[in-house]
């Protein structure tokens, strides 16, 4: 196989990469996830990043984090990667079922809170 063929075939991974991630980015699942590389200190993340959603790639090395996006890491990584993407979906739904379940409290104790401020007898005119 020539370097041209490789080239071809690697650049045909990562527009496959990037439909993967605008697919993921159209359900506008709204949260983050991550999940580790197996025997590895890397994690493959979807993280916010500005106003959309990036595949991005963490390495927790002793400099500290170095967070890359997918397509431009070394192709080994994006290899590694890519078989990871089933997990990191299931990930992303669990993360917006518990993200949903955590939006509905909070409405729940605002409501409640709103009912306490109109019920407590206290007269607009002496509020500030």
């Amino acid at each position: 196989m020539s370097q041209t063929e490789l080239g071809r075939l690697t650049d045909e991974l990562n527009r496959q990469i990037q439909i993967f991630e605008d697919e993921l980015n159209a359900l506008e699942l709204g949260v983050e996830t991550s999940i580790k590389f197996e025997g590895a200190s890397t994690r493959l993340e979807f993280n916010k990043v500005g106003k959309t959603f990036k595949l991005q790639v963490r390495d927790l090395g002793l400099k500290g984090d170095e967070v890359s996006d997918l397509r431009n890491c070394a192709r080994e990584t994006r290899l590694h990667a890519v078989q990871l993407f089933s997990g990191l979906f299931s990930g992303l739904l669990l993360a917006e079922d518990k993200e949903h379940g955590r939006v509905i409290k909070a409405t729940e104790v605002v409501k409640k809170a709103i009912e306490s401020v109109r019920t407590s007898g206290v007269c607009h005119e002496h509020l500030p």
